[in-house]
């Protein structure tokens, strides 16, 4: 299964996520710095929860809408299995996020998110997946595309890949 649960990890270290990071990511970085990156893209702070939250957040749908969105995805667009990995995001209301590596792929998600806009954030994310397996555009190439969504084009895309990741910025 490409969704990782990450809730037994949230209910034991909600307040270091440092120490599940390091099990998550096989480069040779320190857990603070990666945890301060992907907190640059939305993952929670530890300051800004509390367990209540977290346990709030822990009764979500969120892990199997995705690994529904995950398998329709995936056969669709013959897509490759990637890590997906789920955690909070910054605020716990208004606002989501994710970054996509080569070899996995992160949501941050609020409390209370309709599965509509989490199908969007994982089509966008993990569209990024599919892209990087396809491309094999040289790091540092610009790129420009648009997404679409239930038929429609929701929206353009425009980012770099750097070190086997894509940076975008979404333009409506």
């Amino acid at each position: 299964m490409a969704v990782r649960d990450t809730r037994e990890w949230l209910k034991n270290d909600w307040q270091r996520p440092e120490k599940y990071l390091k099990q998550i990511v096989d480069r040779e970085k320190a857990e603070k710095q990666i945890q301060f990156y992907l907190q640059n893209f939305g993952m929670y702070r530890p300051s800004q929860y509390s367990q209540e939250k977290i346990d709030q957040f822990l009764d979500e749908k969120y892990w199997e809408y995705v690994s529904l969105f995950e398998r329709k995805y995936k056969a669709k667009w013959k897509g490759k299995s990637v890590p997906i990995y789920i955690f909070p995001y910054q605020s716990q209301v208004n606002g989501m996020g994710g970054v996509t590596f080569s070899d996995k792929l992160f949501l941050f998600l609020p409390l209370g998110l309709s599965k509509q806009k989490l199908e969007a954030l994982f089509v966008h994310e993990y569209h990024h997946s599919v892209r990087l397996k396809n491309l094999n555009k040289e790091n540092g190439r610009f790129y420009s595309f648009r997404f679409h969504h239930h038929g429609r084009i929701s929206g353009k895309c425009c980012g770099r890949i750097l070190r086997d990741q894509i940076r975008c910025r979404v333009v409506p």
